[in-house]
């Protein structure tokens, strides 16, 4: 039997497909090209508040990717980023709580790196760091 995908559409962010809890999309941003974007739900639907935030994230991610990286920054990650390129900007998840949301990015000399920046009220306040 093959399984067809649950899919939504929104008209500010595209298509989203349902997979593994979340609702993901690959929209396209006139400043950074293709992202991952990914919100919280459940089969019946993208969760309300964290679809609206996403909305937000999108249209203003600009602002937020600045926030990021200040923040990043001012952590010193060198160790972990050395000399592996400059960081990029993946893509981001937005949570059902308003304010609590995740910025991704990764490294250009480094495929595995991730370097994710958690929001919380909008503000960031931790680094989790991986390969």
């Amino acid at each position: 039997m093959i399984w067809k995908k649950l899919k939504f559409k929104d008209e500010e962010i595209g298509e989203f497909t349902f997979s593994n809890g979340l609702w993901n999309a690959q929209p396209v941003s006139e400043s950074h090209g293709k992202l991952f974007v990914s919100i919280e739900g459940d089969k019946s639907g993208p969760d309300d508040t964290s679809l609206e935030q996403a909305k937000d994230l999108f249209s203003n991610i600009l602002n937020y990717i600045e926030e990021s990286k200040k923040y990043i920054e001012a952590k010193d990650i060198t160790e972990f980023t050395g000399r592996n390129g400059t960081l990029l900007f993946d893509g981001f998840h937005s949570r059902k709580e308003a304010g609590l949301f995740d910025l991704d990015f990764g490294l250009s000399n480094w495929d595995d790196a991730s370097i994710t920046v958690h929001f919380k009220e909008y503000k960031p306040y931790e680094i989790t760091l991986g390969d």
